[in-house]
């Protein structure tokens, strides 16, 4: 008997697998994107060649999403958030910010002091967040998890995708196998 009960579990797994496939899903509340009117700070000092951007909807509701972006050979535009999620994410009513660095490369070091200037700055042009979710991919998952891991944090929560915290050494050396 013990036997077929892994066959058993294995074919009630692909029997429901193929269900599932077939039923179809229609979200019961699509979103519907309106004109959005928002405040915007685009690429603005902080110190040095550290940049700083934000968007504000008109319609904020208290919330700062502090995008951290992963590594780039130049530290490049000072992006409030990915473009595929700006629109989204300010018709749900948040705000977003995000700086340069100052550095390309692997740039931590400059990573957490800049986007904690940014939230600083955010708060002196807007006015204070209600609270601030980090998040980043990749190398800005780990700024992410140094800015919520610090003893005196400056984010309420911070969410890190596909980011090495297991190290960049062992990073790297599956990366260069």
């Amino acid at each position: 008997m013990k036997a077929h009960t892994p066959l058993a579990a294995l074919l009630l797994m692909l029997s429901a697998l193929s269900l599932a496939q077939q039923a179809r899903v229609e979200p019961q509340h699509p979103l519907t994107l309106a004109p959005l009117t928002l405040e915007s700070t685009d690429s603005e000092p902080l110190s040095g060649s550290t940049l700083w951007s934000a968007r504000v909807p008109e319609q904020w509701n208290g919330t700062l999403l502090l995008h951290s972006r992963g590594w780039s050979p130049t530290a490049g535009d000072a992006a409030a958030a990915p473009a595929q999620h700006i629109d989204m994410l300010l018709a749900q009513g948040y705000a977003l910010a995000g700086s340069n660095y100052g550095a390309g490369g692997w740039s931590l070091a400059e990573a957490v002091p800049a986007q904690e200037q940014t939230i600083a700055a955010f708060a002196q042009r807007y006015g204070q967040p209600t609270r601030v979710i980090a998040y980043g991919y990749s190398m800005g998952g780990l700024v992410t998890t140094a800015l919520a891991e610090k003893s005196a944090p400056s984010v309420d929560a911070g969410i890190a995708f596909c980011s090495s915290m297991g190290g960049a050494l062992g990073m790297m050396n599956m990366g260069l196998d």
